[in-house]
């Protein structure tokens, strides 16, 4: 991309006659106008113009480079204004599914954004932490942890998903704070259990080395917003992905427990759409809106 804006910058040298009119036409420095250049003929490893105190002629490979320059130009104003009409298009139905704990906290922002930008589109949302039947479903995006099973499913990472343990104000209240992860063996636990999905070995480092502490949980609950709000309400200590965690730790209605204690992140989380060549613009739009709340909520 970098040549890309240094070819158009040429382009810009050229026709605006000189560059001092090119770095104004910019709002750049003339300077910097000059250095760009150079650096293009240096990357191309041949003179683009002749300078003299009076006169700057194209050389052959200045006149070749400035007719690609003004098609890569006109191809790309083309592909701003194709963009601008494809937002203009979205419209129709576009299926979501997603975990129940990744949709409270990431999806369901992002589709707020998402329907608030284009009206036109339906939004049929399922939070489920049953396995993912993306064709049965006839899904346009889900959102999974880890990669989907299906190899005719396109991901792309979304964001990664790092681990720590939390527990409410009122559990920590007359209790030693632990030292150490198996300290917590003496606290009450809850934890996630779903299907054949049961988080209960929590690996840890310690003296660089991965470690895992098995617990029995006095409670489990087989979604995460669940499992968070049984945290909040201070019955057990919690591991669960910072992400959804973010905002209780930053109001105190959470406390982060072991904080200096380093946990392997969980697999991290993917956007998944069918393996098409063109994806639809509703499903581009729509994880657009999802790129913008992950940085949002985790920032």
């Amino acid at each position: 991309m970098e040549d890309v804006d240094r070819i158009l910058l040429f382009r810009d040298v050229v026709e605006a006659g000189g560059f001092a009119a090119a770095a104004a036409r910019r709002g750049m420095a003339h300077s910097t106008v000059s250095r760009q250049v150079r650096a293009l003929e240096d990357r191309f490893g041949v003179p683009l113009m002749t300078r003299t105190t009076r006169t700057r002629q194209l050389t052959p490979a200045g006149v070749l480079v400035l007719a690609h320059a003004r098609r890569i130009g006109v191809q790309l104003d083309e592909l701003l204004a194709e963009l601008e009409r494809l937002e203009e298009l979205v419209s129709g139905e576009l299926r979501v599914h997603s975990l129940v704990h990744v949709g409270a906290v990431l999806v369901l922002p992002a589709v707020e954004r998402f329907a608030a930008e284009h009206p036109a589109v339906d939004v049929f949302l399922t939070l489920s932490d049953e396995p993912l039947a993306f064709s049965r479903a006839g899904l346009d995006v889900a959102l999974t942890v880890g990669l989907p099973p299906a190899a005719e499913l396109v991901a792309r990472k979304l964001c990664d998903n790092a681990v720590c343990l939390v527990a409410a104000p009122s559990l920590l209240e007359g209790r030693p704070l632990p030292e150490h992860p198996t300290d917590l063996l003496r606290w009450p636990i809850v934890a996630y259990h779903s299907g054949t999905v049961e988080v209960t070995r929590w690996p840890y480092v310690d003296q660089g080395r991965v470690r895992t502490l098995s617990v029995r949980p006095r409670m489990t609950v087989n979604d995460g917003v669940s499992l968070l709000d049984l945290v909040r309400r201070g019955l057990g200590v919690g591991y669960l992905s910072c992400f959804s965690v973010m905002e209780d730790l930053r109001r105190g209605t959470l406390v982060q427990i072991l904080p200096e204690v380093q946990l392997p992140p969980y697999a991290p989380i993917y956007v998944v759409h069918a393996d098409r060549r063109l994806v639809s613009a509703r499903v581009q739009q729509f994880v657009r809106c999802l790129r913008a709340t992950v940085q949002e909520v985790i920032r």
